[in-house]
């Protein structure tokens, strides 16, 4: 991991096609050359898994973990605040694509998944690793999901409220067709 290939522009492709999910572009890059995965972004210190990782690019991260004798390296490194991979997983930054997900508590639970998803492959003693600041991963994925947990619980409450006005005008259209008299007046 030299200085001159972390600031190079090769550096900036790499870590850019993983936050745009080139996965063909990793794929060729790091077949070429293993030890690129181990290149870190300089601010902060983070290697091309922790990017996968961050920017919630579930093929790149698979291919990545999937090549042998990268796994344990890769899953060990911190970053420039000592978070391991699993904080990384449970942080909610402006680079976790969401846009593409209707309602919050979809988001949610996408969260949810993508953290319990990182935190299966991880050794276990990461789940109660702690960062510079003292937080658990999971401390840090409740702190920065906050919001998006509040926004969850809102959008529960109106699709729950919506779905009982459609329920009510069901059972009111239904009784009343139970007790119309098919034909005329008569």
């Amino acid at each position: 991991m030299d200085k001159i290939g972390v600031e190079s522009g090769v550096a900036r492709a790499i870590f850019s096609a993983v936050r745009a999910g080139m996965v063909g572009f990793i794929d060729i890059i790091v077949c070429r050359n293993t030890e690129l995965l181990y290149w870190v972004r300089d601010g902060k210190r983070r290697n091309v898994l922790m990017s996968a990782v961050q920017h919630r690019q579930a093929k790149i991260f698979g291919m990545i973990y999937d090549f042998s004798g990268t796994k344990a390296r890769l899953l060990s490194s911190r970053d420039n605040l000592g978070n391991n991979i699993l904080h990384v997983a449970g942080m909610l930054t402006e680079f976790s694509p969401l846009d593409h997900i209707t309602g919050a508590a979809l988001k949610m639970q996408t969260e949810v998944q993508w953290f319990q998803g990182v935190e299966n492959l991880c050794n276990p003693m990461y789940k109660n690793e702690r960062n510079y600041a003292g937080l658990t991963p999971k401390q840090v994925f409740m702190r920065t999901h906050t919001k998006l947990t509040k926004e969850g619980e809102q959008w529960m409450k109106d699709t729950s409220s919506s779905c009982t006005v459609v329920g009510a005008l069901i059972v009111t259209i239904t009784f009343a067709a139970a007790f119309t008299v098919s034909g005329s007046n008569d």
